[in-house]
């Protein structure tokens, strides 16, 4: 059985994205309960699957019936970007949460965080990046990309984030 629409590339780039995205906040159960990020991370994907969805929600407003098929396309492609920083990150969890009990390096812990941190950021503008060169392509000019990217994506992505961490939603 097929879904209409969704081809196996869509397919493949969407279970990618999901897999992705669950191994990364998974990576960070090896953390020892003095220091867990488990809610954090859980945070983190809710966040992204909010942002994502909403902002294919604004795209297809913007852009009609007619011409969405290509934007979920390039959407999924950018997606698989980011999923290449989350599986570093998801790699320097596993390998930094096991060597610090066995090292017992814990105090590096404030390190790891803006080393991790600084991975997420790299994954977004790497994801930033390949979406506004992409839209060029599609009729969407620089700026106007740039603007979606910053204040759609990442600006849902903020503020479900703030809501789930600051609210203390996921505690």
């Amino acid at each position: 059985m097929t879904i209409p629409g969704l081809s196996q590339r869509r397919a493949a780039l969407t279970g990618l994205s999901v897999v992705g995205t669950v191994a990364y906040a998974a990576s960070f159960a090896v953390c020892d309960s003095r220091h867990t990020l488990a809610p954090l991370a859980t945070a983190v994907g809710v966040a992204a699957a909010v942002a994502w969805v909403t902002f294919m929600v604004l795209i297809r407003h913007a852009v009609g019936a007619h011409a969405f098929e290509r934007w979920i396309d390039l959407c999924l492609r950018t997606q698989a970007v980011g999923i290449a920083a989350l599986v570093v990150g998801a790699f320097a969890n596993v390998t930094f949460f096991t060597s610090a009990d066995w090292l017992g390096s814990k105090p590096m812990f404030p390190v790891f965080i803006v080393v991790h941190a600084g991975l997420l950021a790299l994954g977004d503008a790497l994801m930033g990046l390949y979406f506004v060169t992409a839209s060029d392509r599609h009729g969407l000019s620089v700026t106007r990309a740039v603007a979606v990217w910053v204040f759609g994506l990442n600006g849902i992505f903020a503020a479900v984030l703030t809501l789930l961490v600051g609210g203390r939603v996921l505690s």
